[in-house]
């Protein structure tokens, strides 16, 4: 169990194409604590008090870091992560915890419904038989396929 004189901080990577293959490394007052991957979420137990957090790309050429007060049996949760205008890091509010578990859900019923029907069509020779550009078409339409059965079940979770 954690410690009476301690916060909780919780780090949680947006889970995004972009930026995908790269590791962020996780500062804790300028000290290397970990990596962070894509969608990963990691916890720590820090001492109550005055912290600075940095996310660093990698290679180090890219960084971004907050200070953040942490008091006795308080959770902090932080998101970070890479878009388009370079590397994020910023506090979560509580909704939107529940709500990128909700989408992190939803994408990932959608693509692994993608795949297998996609992959059912090829195995099934259905419907324009064994050839090259018949293997093609037969997962592009089964993958369309399942990505609208997908998406028409994480709807129905949502409700």
């Amino acid at each position: 169990m954690y410690e009476k004189q301690s916060a909780i901080l919780r780090v949680k990577r947006r889970l995004a194409f972009q930026g995908s293959a790269a590791k962020l490394r996780l500062h804790l007052d300028n000290n290397r604590v970990d990596d962070i991957g894509n969608g990963e979420a990691k916890e720590y137990q820090i001492q109550s008090g005055q912290h600075s957090i940095k996310v660093v790309l990698w290679t180090g050429k890219a960084s971004q870091s907050m200070n953040i007060n942490g008091k006795n049996g308080e959770i902090i949760e932080l998101t970070c992560g890479i878009d388009n205008r370079g590397i994020f890091l910023m506090p979560m509010p509580p909704e939107q915890s529940k709500a990128q578990s909700q989408a992190s859900s939803a994408q990932t019923i959608t693509i692994v419904c993608a795949f297998a029907v996609g992959a059912l069509f090829v195995a099934l020779n259905f419907p324009f038989g064994n050839t090259i550009p018949g293997y093609y078409i037969q997962g592009f339409i089964g993958g369309c396929l399942g990505a609208m059965i997908g998406y028409a079940i994480a709807a129905i979770r949502r409700k």
